[in-house]
């Protein structure tokens, strides 16, 4: 497999996929935060659904495991979309 960065035209380093079908290294990663995301927001939802008696924590009331989940899901979309294969695209 190789994944080269092309640095001459560009202003900044893009990931270059040859054409022999290979994946790159930053569609994994929204896999991962896609998944991470989907994971962290369900867990924040269902502590708004189910409130703990005694939260144990000054800012529970932010619910900043809701709001990091939707910061990952929405990450892990735009990487996934972005750096999709080409043999995955509609033709």
């Amino acid at each position: 497999m190789t994944i080269h960065t092309d640095l001459t035209n560009t202003p900044h380093a893009a990931p270059v996929v040859d054409d022999a079908g290979e994946i790159s290294i930053w569609f994994f990663i929204g896999v991962s935060l896609l998944g991470n995301g989907i994971l962290i927001l369900g867990a924040g939802i269902w502590q708004m659904m189910h409130p703990p008696e005694n939260p144990g924590t000054v800012l529970f009331n932010l619910h900043a495991n809701t709001w990091w989940g939707l910061a990952l899901l929405i990450a892990g979309i735009f990487y996934c979309v972005k750096f999709l294969p080409r043999f995955l695209r509609r033709r």
